[in-house]
């Protein structure tokens, strides 16, 4: 399963397809985009995501197990940000292909297929 660290390696981000693709759920091979969003200290968070590069929030949801529907492709910073605080404690970046790709057909990953240790 393709998974990605946070860059302060306090967070995970488990893809349960192998790349997310923009727009609704489900998708053209009928997946739907799941991400299971962890953080070490178990605290409850939530997720918020936007195109790289840009402040507005665009796509927010719950951490733990979640569908991640971005609207627009590109390269996603999602923010996972404790309950009751406004500082995030964990940035994941992950591609977005764009609406209507084939999953299935797609070469790559939107992450770099890793095993946990």
């Amino acid at each position: 399963m393709p998974w990605a660290p946070s860059t302060s390696s306090n967070a995970l981000a488990f893809l349960f397809a192998r790349h997310l693709v923009a727009g609704a759920s489900p998708r053209v091979d009928g997946s739907t985009n799941k991400v299971l969003w962890l953080l070490r200290d178990g605290a409850a968070f939530v997720v918020e995501g936007r195109p790289l590069g840009t402040s507005k929030p665009v796509v927010s949801v719950d951490g733990g197990p979640s569908i991640v529907d971005a609207p627009l492709p590109g390269c996603w910073s999602f923010q996972l940000i404790p309950r009751g605080s406004a500082k995030a404690v964990g940035t994941i970046n992950l591609d977005v292909l764009p609406a209507g790709s084939d999953p299935t057909k797609t070469g790559g990953s939107s992450v770099p297929a890793r095993s946990p240790a």
